[in-house]
């Protein structure tokens, strides 16, 4: 089956603790580009963010890989470390630790796993939130983030091919190469 990778950005608000209000416009601005000037900061233990994500196409069949993304920096100096966050309903991953520096960077957990602790479906990502928190902070340390996002690996069904081949009595046969593998006599 062929794959495809789809990047699935912040489209709503669930809850925001870090400044500015309304700061998801500030995702969405900064993942067209690397724009370093729009972001969303606290120097607040545990504040936290967490977005809806855009769904998934309608094609999408199987879901092989779930990574998420972000861009973040400690810009005040001191110590700052971040963790992305991913929820499905009550359940919510807090993902591995980053310690944030002083300039910006691309940060990146990758194949994780679904909040639920079963295998990821297309409905679970399409209800899946995305966001992060300040896990550690120490000497006037900020999150200064503007980017986060999934990026999604899923598999979606093959196009009918065509083949032709003879049976036993001499008969030619279409083979239609998809999951069922049908055989038509002609």
């Amino acid at each position: 089956m062929p794959s495809a990778r789809l990047i699935l950005r912040p489209n709503s608000s669930v809850t925001e603790q870090l400044s500015p209000v309304g700061n998801q416009s500030n995702l969405q601005n900064a993942i067209g580009g690397i724009d370093d000037v729009e972001f969303n900061s606290t120097g607040t233990l545990n504040q936290f963010d967490l977005f809806g994500a855009e769904d998934l196409p309608h094609v999408a069949d199987y879901i092989l890989q779930v990574d998420v993304y972000f861009r973040a920096s400690n810009l005040t100096g001191g110590t700052a470390k971040v963790k992305p966050l991913w929820k499905l309903d009550a359940n919510q991953v807090d993902g591995a630790e980053v310690t944030l520096t002083a300039s910006w960077a691309n940060y990146s957990q990758l194949d994780i796993s679904c909040p639920d602790g079963d295998i990821w479906t297309p409905t679970k990502v399409n209800s899946t939130q995305i966001g992060y928190k300040l896990s550690t902070v120490s000497g006037g340390g900020n999150l200064d983030i503007h980017t986060t996002y999934f990026n999604v690996w899923y598999s979606y069904p093959s196009v009918v091919q065509r083949g032709y081949m003879m049976n036993r009595r001499r008969r030619l046969f279409r083979i239609y190469l998809d999951d069922k593998k049908k055989q038509i006599g002609l």
